[in-house]
Formats: structure tokens, sequence, C-alpha cells
């Protein structure tokens, strides 16, 4: 027999961390090969100290011996789960769940396994399992919330992450996924109060400073966002999202020598394709031919394009591949010549960074082809008479890497009741009752042209013909600046770089005026400045 009081040692050495003793006294023991709990030890130490294959050979001999054991048959499971040996590691975990009937462990850990094989109903099913087991297990219920949070069902999400925080107040992760939600919803009061709770208790946590970041950038606080930032870059250089965010804030307030630097960690570029650059272009490029790629949607390329200018000042030849849909417009910007199936150099939206650029540059200028004006010209004359205002007022996609755009309908279709003019709508995919809206308080007809946005050189025709353009950030606003033409921007908050985050006019677009959507969301002084300019202008 085995002393109990020899075992005892063992467990105290093995909770010190002192594996190596622990291991000889195990061995100096009698019965080893025939004695479970020797064996589920050693496998502990094996685990401890990394030797997995080890591991699984002294869980399996102790199995033999005691195969009802829950908690051999996890801490089996866990070994096969390092190993990448899943199914047995599912098998293991059944069992482990199916003897120890109070053992949560095991069904969490089964829940893990399900929703990386994206067999989501089991996750969730057995997460709740491992929950009813123990009703204040933190870990479950985080997994769970993270889960439900991935499917869209945030309020749900929302109660388990509250309820890990109950059972675990210090589960930085789950402060961190919370303080997020609660910001997403806009109660950033709260948020930013769970960030900072957060950092008392791990201040050297960079998530959390990069999440307290955003949460203040989102109520305008734009300052103490860019100090947050940049405490998660002193904690972890290599954070790419706070890296990301702290560029794309700098270049928002005008910051734009490191925030082109920062701009190269954005999250819209496939760094397997395009790599990260980490030296500037030379001043001389004389004999260099750079092969450059489209990024990102058609009016970035449009708006990165205006740096090509510098590239051939220092001697370069550039071969640029852009999107498909807009390459008739790229034949005719002067300097480049445009390519097909290149090995590219660089990005598009990396040339800032390349060139060394601090200052301003103007767009590009593109001419529409005198046919194709004037058959929108007569289009435009079939729907009314001048003034011609286009409109639109969504842009980006909601689920994508694309900044989503909104403005309300209805107060664009307010704004212009005050006027006279022939409205053109140049929504791409709009929907009927969004038109039927405007017109219902515009009162008047709204013209659907958003089958333009489909045919760059009829979209850049009317962008020269148009009198004014009153929408969201999306392509036809590179357009317009392109053509020389002015807009009128409804900019979404917080702004982006390309209209800073401050002020009613944007360096990059100097003859735009823009309309701020307030850090609470409203529009409402937005549309009280736009009223005012449109009633002056057109009476």
């Amino acid at each position: 027999m085995i002393a109990t009081k020899e075992i005892e040692v063992v467990k105290k050495l093995i909770e010190e961390a002192n594996f190596s003793q622990a291991e000889i006294l195990l061995n100096e023991m009698k019965i080893v090969e025939n004695n479970a709990e020797i064996q589920k030890l050693l496998g502990v130490i094996a685990f401890q100290t990394n030797r997995y294959k080890e591991a699984v050979d002294y869980f399996t001999r102790a199995v033999e011996l005691q195969s009802n054991d829950g908690y051999l048959q996890h801490n089996l499971g866990l070994t096969y789960k390092v190993l990448g040996s899943i199914e047995k590691a599912k098998v293991a975990f059944k069992r482990a769940a199916k003897y120890q009937t109070d053992f949560a462990d095991p069904l969490n850990q089964l829940g893990l396994i399900f929703k990386r094989e994206g067999l989501i109903v089991h996750a969730e099913k057995v997460f709740l399992q491992a929950i009813r087991r123990n009703h204040h297990y933190p870990e479950a219920h985080y997994n769970l919330a993270v889960l439900l949070e991935e499917l869209g069902r945030v309020s749900e999400a929302q109660k388990h992450y509250e309820l890990a925080l109950i059972g675990k107040p210090d589960y930085i992760q789950a402060i961190n996924n919370l303080g997020t939600i609660l910001a997403e919803s806009g109660d950033y009061e709260d948020a930013e109060k769970l960030y900072r709770e957060g950092i008392i208790i791990s201040p050297t946590t960079p998530e959390l400073h990069c999440s307290l970041g955003l949460c203040l950038s989102l109520q305008g606080r734009y300052s103490e966002a860019v100090g947050q930032f940049h405490t998660a870059v002193k904690l972890a250089p290599n954070f790419v999202e706070n890296r990301w965010n702290l560029g794309f804030l700098q270049l928002a307030m005008g910051e734009l020598g490191e925030g082109w630097g920062n701009y190269r960690y954005r999250h819209t570029v496939d760094r397997k394709k395009l790599r990260l650059p980490k030296e500037r272009l030379p001043l001389i490029l004389k004999g260099k031919t750079l092969h450059v790629s489209a990024e990102q949607g058609l009016g970035d390329q449009i708006f990165f394009s205006r740096f090509f200018p510098e590239l051939r000042k220092r001697g370069a030849t550039i071969k640029f591949q852009p999107d498909p849909k807009i390459k008739c417009l790229f034949r005719r910007v002067r300097g480049i010549v445009v390519a097909d199936n290149i090995e590219p150099d660089f990005s598009i939206a990396d040339l800032p960074y390349l060139t060394g650029s601090s200052e301003v540059i103007a767009s590009i200028s593109l001419e529409p082809k005198e046919q194709i004006r004037t058959k929108i010209l007569n289009k435009l004359a079939d729907c009314g008479p001048p003034p011609y205002i286009g409109i639109t007022y969504q842009a980006g996609g909601v689920h994508s890497s694309t900044l989503f755009k909104r403005a309300p309908t209805r107060q664009i279709g307010l704004v212009l009741r005050e006027i006279s003019a022939t409205i053109i709508s140049v929504q791409r995919n709009p929907r009927l009752d969004e038109l039927t809206e405007v017109e219902l308080f515009a009162e008047r007809d709204v013209f659907d042209f958003s089958s333009l946005n489909e045919n760059l050189e009829e979209a850049l025709a009317l962008m020269a013909i148009l009198d004014d353009y009153i929408g969201v950030s999306n392509t036809n606003m590179h357009l317009r600046a392109a053509v020389g033409k002015p807009a009128k921007v409804l900019v979404t908050h917080p702004g982006e770089f390309r209209w800073q985050v401050i002020g009613d006019i944007s360096p990059w677009f100097p003859n735009f005026k823009l309309y701020r959507q307030d850090a609470d969301s409203d529009w409402e002084q937005a549309f009280v400045e736009l009223k005012l300019d449109l009633r002056d202008q057109y009476g």
C-alpha cells in the first residue's frame, strides 16, 4: 500500500510547481505501474512540464486501472487536445462529463471544440449544460458570450459577460468584451467606467487601453484617446489593431507624418499578399519600375492615386493594377501605366508612407468623355430643369471591413423641400421605401440614377454636371473632387481621416462643405446648417 501521507507530500510539491522532486518521490514508490493514483500524478507532472506524449501514456494506464474517474478522463482529454488529437479528446471529455455528473469543465472544453469545428448549435448546448452544473462558472459564461456575440445575439452575450464577471470580477477578457458591447450600443459612460476599472486591475493589458481609446474617440475626446493608444503601443508595439486605431485617429487629427506610419497596420489589407513596408522609398527612383496594386474601394483608389505624381517626380515608372471597374478612368491619368496580373511591390494605400508624405496633396483630375456627358445632360433634362442636386444617404457595408455611413432620409427630404431644384438620387441599390420617404418629405419627385454607379464613365459625367451633390462619403465624392466640383458631405461620427474629426472643411477636399453628426449620433445641427446653406444658394 502507498501511504496517504506520501501522496499528500507529492501533491503539495506539484502545487508548488516542484515537479522534479515530486516525480522522483513517485518513482521511488512501490507498485508504481499498478497504482492509478501514481500514474495520474505522473501524468499531471508530464503535462505540466510539456511532455504531452508521456502524459497520455500515464493517463491511459491510470484509466485502465480506474476507467470511471471523470477527473482522470478530463486530464486525458486536455492532453489529447494539446496534441491535436481532437476526436480522442472529445471522447475523453464526453466520458468525463458522463462519469462525473457534477463536473462542468469537460462540457466547457467540448463547447470550445464544437465552436472551433463550426458546430455552433452543439457548442451552445454544452456551454449551457456546463452552466447548469455550475451556475457561477466564469469561463463557461464567457465562452458562451463570445459565441452569442458572434451570432449577433448581443443582448444575450452581454448577460453572460456580466455573469462571468460576477463569478470572476478580475476577468479581463470579459471586462474588455462587455465594454465593447456597451460602447457600440452608445453607453459610453458605463463602457469607459468598466475599462478604467479593468486598467486598475491590470494596468499592463494593452487591449484595455486600446478599447478605452476607441471609447474616448467615440465621445469626441480625441487627445485623451491618442494618449491611451500610445500607452498600448508602449505595452505591445506589435499590437496591430491598436496601431491601426492610433494611425486612423492621428490622420483624422491632421498628424500625417506619424499617422501614415501607423496606417500601414490597417485591417483592410492582406499582408500575405501585400507586404508591410518597413522603409520609405529613396528620393531618386530613376530607372525603377514600381508595380502598385489596388486596395480597398473604388473611392479609395481615386483618393490614394494623388500620391502617384511624387513617384513620377522621383523618376519612377508606375504600373498600376486598379479594380477592373475603374480601369477606364485610370487609363486617362497621366504618368501611370494600367497593367494586368502584376506581382505588386506595394499597395496604393501605402504610398503616403512610402513617399514620406506629411503634407496634404490635391486630388487627381479627370475629365468626362464629351459623348457621355451629352447623354447624361439629355437624361437630366428629361427629369426637369436645373439646378440638379444629387443625393446619397448610405455607403459602406454593415458587416464588412468597409466603414458604414448613413444619414437620415427624412431630414434629407426636409431640407430639399426648402429649395427649388431637380433631385437626383445616386444611391447605390436604393430601397423603394427610402426613396419614397425622401420624396414624401421633399414634396417632389426624386429621380433614380442609381444604375450609373455600375458605369464609372457615366458616374463621372454625372458628377461633372450636377450643380450640387449632398451625401455621405462614397466613391462619387471622390469623382466629384476629381472633376473639380463642390459637394456637401454628411460626415458620420467619428469623422475618418478624409474628413477629419473637427471643422467644416477637409484639407483633402477644400471645396467641399462638411456637416457633422454629433458625438451623441444626433444630426439636428448638421441639417440646420445644411438647410441655411441650401436656402442661401438656391432660394
